[in-house]
């Protein structure tokens, strides 16, 4: 609602391991990367890095010349502080203002504060999913296989794989 967008960049195959993690960047696509984002964060009033590389240090994303090339007043918020940081002077637990009036703000451990909306979100999920089967009147689940959602859900009926991705061809 306030104009926000997800900054993307081609960087050409990525692929993926086989735990299903992004694989590191090379070193073309890493230069390739920050070059496309100095030229968005030169024009943003705020940005936020999230990048984090599971076991490893988080990969230095802005570096001090391109906050030196911001606005003053702008923000960027470094969700990766407590790995390294995505953000170059960012520091776990404090805003930093820069020279020329760039603030650097601490938003880390977003996985730790995120698990009860989560929950609740989740289990709000699963009893609009339940309520919707739910027959009021027999007291009853009902399966209907005319209804998209079950459709596109139930696996197997009656001992038999019903789903068309999971069946035996």
């Amino acid at each position: 609602s306030l104009g926000a967008n997800f900054v993307k960049i081609d960087l050409g195959e990525m692929g993926q391991t086989s735990q299903g993690y992004a694989n590191e960047l090379t070193q073309e696509q890493i230069q390739k990367q920050q070059e496309a984002q100095a030229k968005v964060c030169e024009k943003a009033n705020i940005v936020i890095t999230t990048a984090k590389v599971f076991g490893k240090k988080a990969p230095l994303l802005i570096k001090k010349d391109v906050l030196d090339r911001m606005m003053p007043g702008s923000i960027v918020v470094d969700m990766a502080c407590s790995t390294g940081g995505n953000v170059e002077g960012s520091k776990l637990f404090e805003n930093v203002v820069t020279e020329n009036g760039i603030t650097i703000m601490s938003g880390d451990f977003l996985e730790r504060q995120v698990p009860y909306d989560a929950s609740k979100m989740f289990s709000g999920n699963i009893t609009a999913f339940l309520t919707h089967f739910y027959n009021k009147e027999t007291k009853e689940f009902e399966i209907n296989l005319n209804d998209e959602i079950m459709n596109g859900c139930l696996l197997t009926k009656d001992g038999k794989t019903i789903h068309d991705k999971f069946k035996d061809e």
